[in-house]
């Protein structure tokens, strides 16, 4: 069997030449990087994780979820602006 241990991912929305970071990483109390916790404007757990970011007209919807029974995590995105950007979700190993 082969199988990759994923530490984190790296997640960025880009449009129309604008980087719009998703994703935050603790490297020490004092360094967090990049900054995508400032556009965290709604979390939930009802049914699994569920993290929403929204900077200026781009709306992301990032959930997290654990089949039954598989030894799997599952990362969905989904998009909820009006119009479409480009997502980067770069695994960290």
């Amino acid at each position: 069997h082969r199988f990759t241990l994923v530490n984190s991912v790296e997640v960025k929305a880009f449009k129309e030449g604008l980087e719009i970071p998703l994703s935050s990483l603790s490297y020490s109390k004092e360094v967090v990087f990049p900054s995508g916790a400032t556009n965290l404007s709604h979390y939930e757990n009802i049914v699994w994780p569920t993290w929403t970011f929204h900077y200026q007209e781009i709306v992301a919807q990032h959930e997290l979820f654990m089949p039954h029974g598989l030894p799997a995590v599952v990362l969905a995105w989904k998009n909820l602006s009006r119009e479409a950007f480009t997502l980067e979700v770069r695994p960290l190993l």
